[in-house]
């Protein structure tokens, strides 16, 4: 795991976390309780903007936190970018780019993510 921190990151008990999963600075991060977290998984605290900072040419950067509700699988190789929810009970498929937040007891997957079907 690659910890490039910030703010705060706060993980549950009984949860796994494989190989190479890296946590982006920038915003806080919860992963809940009994969580497993595929390889490779990308946590994105911060994300650019399509604009620049006024004065220069670097890109303006918005954070905003990542919340992993208890009993979630994220598959490997998933992207969850900042400001989003996944709902208690979820799977996110492997390589998904999880955009916008996942209601609880669902399976999405898909780039960007969707929800597939309710488990």
């Amino acid at each position: 795991m690659i910890y490039q921190r910030k703010d705060p990151l706060t993980i549950g008990e009984g949860t796994f976390i494989n190989q190479n999963v890296y946590l982006d600075a920038g915003a806080p991060i919860t992963i809940g309780k009994h969580c497993d977290i595929g390889y490779n998984a990308v946590f994105a605290g911060s994300k650019h903007e399509l604009k620049s900072t006024p004065g220069s040419n670097r890109p303006v950067i918005k954070s905003a936190p990542i919340i992993i509700e208890d009993n979630v699988w994220i598959g490997c190789n998933a992207i969850i970018v900042s400001g989003v929810t996944i709902g208690k009970g979820s799977i996110i498929g492997a390589g998904s780019v999880v955009t916008k937040s996942i209601p609880p007891n669902t399976f999405a997957a898909g780039n960007p993510a969707k929800v597939i079907k309710e488990i």
